[in-house]
């Protein structure tokens, strides 16, 4: 919003007009701004801006100040005479203001906000919204002291809107356990993919662009555990060969962020112990006789050393549990973790955000583009490199597969060979076929479900050829079914029982043929027809009804 008035506007084209000053800042005259002399609201906001640069979250420095009590000081009103500091926690809209404010970069600026009355207005409030850079009536670079600088600032911008749930933009690392929200790109239409959540614990990507926007369906859909497994390997192998640089790189860390914590408790007792000491002094300088004053500033300075007692022994607890030197058994371990890598990633003290945050470094994103049962994957390393992979994903057919017509003649050549279904298992495993489901497991009972749904044009002669084996009175499953009236799986409960005569057409595997006269075809119609009491249980038939006669 653009000043008012001739004078006034002049003044914020010079650089010169403020009005209040941002926290860690005072106002010597009205036309400039300098840094607080107090170090400690300095210390403070410079943690602010390296925390963030860290953690990358404006939720994670929020949550690192409230955890270990670090208060920022504020004055109540900043202009050319400040009132006294007052320590309060930090905020997310004083954080983000901070953040966002390029006065902290030493740039002055006017303009970066524009006021319209709401539509429709219930209220006379108007509605607030921030500008972009380059819509900002007065942008001063290298003007103001500074607390970070212009690159910084700008690389903090982006963050933060890399950081908005949006579908344009990466979002945070959240809780949720899936490494990859925001990063992964469909390859069909460009878009972000989002993440799915499933009863069985397992996670699903997909695309929804088209389906919200279009009403049509979905791009695709892959499976995330198999395709988070194929990055997570990657980022492994890549992180392996910096274990060293990593292990001395996060004894630094830890032994900076412990310096820092240290000096701010110092500077808490430091504050504490001045204010002990003035409130001692305006006791010694009043009038023993004025009991009045008197009694309330011994209270003041009996506070102020009780505040001390306190701040001593919560700091001495805070030493007990982090010390401020690493030791060398805390180095031995940093070193001995950092050399095995994969056993930090999967530490139950290593958290989702954790994950997430070390993919991210490395990751800019991973477009994946799906064709049937194979997926093609291509990582976007940080720095240009690109490196293509193809993942498995299941899928519900056989007919999905993208191998699936040299699957189905394998499985025809072996089928005409006269293999049992057990041995066209074992030798597709051999062979690396993969079924439908992901992985090389197949069972008998899927073999014969192929046969009968995707082979019954090549099969047809040979369903037919199997008549030729036949002996007197002997039947096919389906024929005597047919002939019978009743469904295949009843006659196979048949069999299984022994209430009719069966082989298979080979030794060890193959079909079933049954055997049934003319007497049997009686038997087997009057079991069908048989009613059961419903008290009993199933298996109470007659017993001259279960019982075929001698195959002669």
């Amino acid at each position: 919003m653009r000043p008012t008035g001739a004078y006034i506007w002049n003044k914020a084209r010079r650089g010169e007009l403020f009005t209040q000053a941002p926290i860690g800042y005072i106002r010597p005259t009205s036309n400039e701004l300098a840094f607080d002399p107090d170090e400690q609201v300095q210390t403070v906001v410079r943690l602010i801006f390296e925390k963030f640069e860290e953690l990358r979250s404006a939720s994670a420095v929020l949550r690192y100040f409230v955890r270990h009590g670090i208060l920022v000081g504020v004055h109540e009103v900043n202009g050319l005479t400040p009132s006294p500091i007052e320590w309060r926690r930090l905020g997310t809209s004083t954080l983000l203001e901070i953040l966002h404010n390029p006065t902290y970069a030493g740039a002055y600026s006017q303009g970066r906000r524009s006021y319209k009355r709401r539509l429709p207005a219930p209220s006379s409030r108007p509605g607030k919204r921030y500008l972009p850079m380059d819509e900002w009536e007065v942008l001063l670079k290298g003007t103001l002291p500074a607390y970070i600088t212009w690159d910084q600032f700008l690389a903090n911008q982006a963050t933060l809107k890399s950081n908005q749930a949006r579908a344009s933009s990466l979002g945070s690392a959240r809780n949720g356990g899936a490494l990859l929200p925001g990063l992964l790109i469909c390859g069909y239409c460009g878009a972000r993919m989002v993440v799915q959540y499933k009863k069985d614990s397992s996670i699903r990507y997909c695309c929804l662009l088209q389906a919200i926007h279009h009403a049509d369906k979905q791009c695709q859909a892959v499976k995330g555990n198999l395709l988070e497994d194929l990055v997570r390997e990657k980022v492994l192998n890549v992180l392996e060969p910096a274990a060293i640089e990593l292990s001395i790189q996060a004894a630094d860390d830890i032994q900076r962020n412990r310096d820092q914590l240290h000096k701010n408790w110092q500077q808490r007792l430091e504050r504490a112990q001045y204010e002990a000491e003035r409130a001692h002094r305006q006791y010694d300088a009043v009038d023993p006789g004025n009991r009045l004053v008197l009694r309330d500033l011994e209270q003041r300075w009996e506070s102020a050393l009780r505040s001390i007692r306190q701040l001593e022994e919560d700091y001495n607890r805070f030493c007990l549990e982090e010390p401020r030197l690493l030791s060398s058994k805390e180095k031995d371990d940093i070193r001995a973790l950092s050399a095995a890598i994969p056993t930090i990633w999967s530490a139950s003290e290593t958290t989702p955000q954790d994950r997430k945050m070390i993919i991210r470094q490395l990751i800019e994103r991973v477009v994946i583009r799906r064709t049937g049962d194979i997926a093609d994957v291509t990582i976007h390393w940080a720095g240009g490199y690109e490196s293509a992979h193809q993942v498995e994903q299941p899928v519900h057919s056989f007919k999905r597969m993208r191998d699936f017509d040299a699957f189905k003649q394998r499985v025809l050549e072996m089928h005409w060979a006269g293999r049992s279904y057990p041995e066209i298992c074992a030798q597709l495993v051999s062979e690396q076929f993969l079924s439908p489901k992901g992985g090389m497991h197949f069972r008998p009972e899927n073999i014969r479900t192929f046969l009968r749904r995707y082979c019954s044009e090549e099969l047809g002669s040979a369903w037919g050829s199997f008549r030729e084996y036949l002996c007197q009175d002997e039947w096919l499953i389906g024929d005597l079914s047919r002939e019978l009236g009743i469904p295949q799986a009843t006659l196979q409960f048949w069999r299984r029982r022994g209430w009719v005569h069966g082989r298979q057409l080979r030794p060890g595997g193959g079909r079933w043929i049954l055997w049934a006269d003319a007497d049997e075809l009686e038997r087997l119609r009057k079991l069908r027809a048989c009613p059961i009491d419903a008290s009993a249980r199933r298996d109470r038939y007659p017993r001259e009804l279960v019982t075929p006669k001698p195959r002669p």
